[in-house]
């Protein structure tokens, strides 16, 4: 299950992202939207169309967010804290020092650094770094057996 993606046009710039992008917005079945959103209660499936080799379909708890917060109009802004609704308590630089970066187009995922800045600007979905990496785990080999 993915926990949240945030999507913010109905195509990205980085190519790999594209195809996720255009399959997010026919999930969503709206290619029109004027701010970011966020969605919730994604599964995810194999796609040998996409080019992580993954997709998205709706899961159980399936939702779409307006999140204007998220915003490239945000992009290094400094905040107190992102509530659960997804609105964003915004600051003075010089109050607190997490920082939010977003991208201006696509989809991206949410990661949060030791540093306590939030990163939704990375283009690779894939990609991996200190603060951890994507990792696709297959459950068959994890079942328990009876004897």
């Amino acid at each position: 299950m993915a926990p949240a993606v945030v999507l913010r046009s109905a195509s990205d710039s980085h190519a790999p992202n594209n195809y996720l992008a255009k399959s997010l917005v026919d999930l969503i079945g709206n290619p029109d939207f004027s701010h970011a959103v966020i969605i919730e209660g994604l599964k995810i499936k194999t796609d040998i169309n996409s080019d992580y080799g993954l997709s998205f379909e709706k899961g159980e708890n399936f939702r779409v967010i307006e999140a204007p917060a998220f915003d490239y109009t945000n992009h290094q802004r400094h905040f107190t804290r992102i509530n659960p609704d997804y609105t964003i308590d915004f600051c003075n630089e010089d109050e607190n020092q997490r920082i939010l970066f977003t991208r201006g187009k696509g989809v991206s995922g949410l990661s949060l650094g030791r540093d306590l800045l939030v990163y939704l600007g990375a283009g690779d979905l894939a990609y991996s770094d200190g603060g951890g990496q994507v990792v696709v785990v297959s459950a068959e080999g994890t079942k328990s057996q009876k004897n």
